[in-house]
């Protein structure tokens, strides 16, 4: 990478830990995982100092995580945890808290028992237990997807009279509070859904009502956010609110596809532009999703099992957007001879959609 000072202090990706973790399939059995040390490696060698990591935090991840905390650390690169804020009832894939009692289990919009409600004693007493257990051995942070984002908020009448817009702020900073007594120097992120489908005002009055958020959540990273007037909405709606990049889909592999031949240099530069409008809008922190669900989240193969990717060199997607969260002003012409260094230097996969999302064992 070159010198300099990087721009963005926070430089993560985001994943459900088919790249951290060696995994059989959805297994969250310690027999059936193990940690790919080479890509904490290639973290390192990006210049990307945060990985956020969900669907890994069964008991069965507790040897794995041991090993991945202590030679992150070593590297510089800081582990954060997912947390699915007040859901449970079913698998972690599934987007659930896994373990949660039954007898807590209350009905949402999507289904009978796969609730918890954040006015009860009980309920709250168990999240408090998991976010110390999610904290082990010692993570650096949490990042908070809230039960309404997915569907799974409780339906009773005391959630009920706190939506659209004040149910998340009211739960979150339940889970905030308890994540500062148990870890006082932990991050705190918050992981919003900025549904397209909603217009625009979804993100002016879930703004308005982040304002109420406890002060110790530091960044708000949103999908749904992908175009051009949205984000600019979105970066100047609230001073926390960050981008979080969908770089496979919506920057290289537009629509999941190939792209057409000698468009690289174009592609790579939107990764830029956007790093650029953040950085323009006094920005400090951006997230880029990296091959999130192991692979099968592409159009076409959502039936697959989840692989994870390795790759000997430093992957070429990964060096890019490590190099654009660190200068995102850098220049059409450098960023044309940094993207010639890489073809010659790394793992080429930004010209094929396999090889970004399944890696050398395609």
């Amino acid at each position: 990478m070159s010198g300099g000072e990087p721009f963005f202090e926070f430089r993560g990706v985001y994943e459900c830990g088919w790249n951290l973790f060696i995994k059989k399939g959805y297994s969250d059995k310690a027999e059936d995982v193990g940690v790919n040390y080479a890509y904490i490696d290639h973290l390192a060698q990006a210049g990307i100092n945060r990985l956020i990591v969900f669907w890994a935090n069964g008991p069965g991840y507790r040897k794995a995580w041991e090993g991945a905390c202590g030679y992150a650390h070593e590297r510089g690169v800081k582990l954060i945890k997912g947390l699915y804020g007040f859901c449970g009832g079913g698998p972690e894939h599934e987007m659930n808290e896994p373990g949660v009692p039954e007898r807590l289990l209350r009905p949402s919009g999507s289904g009978a028992k796969n609730a918890l409600c954040p006015f009860e004693p009980e309920a709250r007493e168990w999240m408090k237990a998991a976010l110390a257990d999610r904290l082990y051995p010692s993570i650096d942070g949490i990042s908070i997807e809230p039960a309404q984002e997915i569907g799974k908020n409780c339906a009773c009448p005391r959630c009920e009279a706190l939506l659209p817009y004040g149910w998340e702020p009211f739960a979150i900073n339940l889970i905030a509070a308890e994540i500062k007594k148990i870890k006082g120097d932990a991050e705190i992120i918050l992981h919003m859904h900025m549904n397209p489908d909603l217009g625009d005002a979804r993100i002016l009055n879930c703004a308005a009502a982040m304002r109420g958020l406890d002060a110790g959540v530091r960044h708000i990273i949103s999908w749904g956010v992908d175009d051009d007037a949205r984000l600019a909405l979105y970066l100047s709606a609230d001073r926390r609110f960050e981008h979080f990049g969908k770089l496979g889909r919506m920057r290289l592999f537009p629509g999941g596809a190939k792209p057409e031949a000698g468009t690289a240099y174009e592609r790579a530069a939107s990764v830029f532009d956007w790093c650029r409008a953040s950085a323009d809008a006094g920005k400090r922190g951006y997230v880029f999703d990296y091959r999130i669900f192991g692979g099968s989240e592409r159009q076409g193969c959502e039936g697959r099992l989840p692989v994870t990717r390795i790759t000997g060199r430093l992957p070429a997607s990964l060096a890019l957007i490590g190099m654009a969260m660190r200068e995102p002003r850098l220049s059409r012409g450098a960023q044309r001879e940094f993207l010639d260094g890489l073809r010659a230097e790394c793992f080429w996969d930004i010209d094929e959609p396999e090889l970004y999302y399944r890696g050398a064992a395609s």
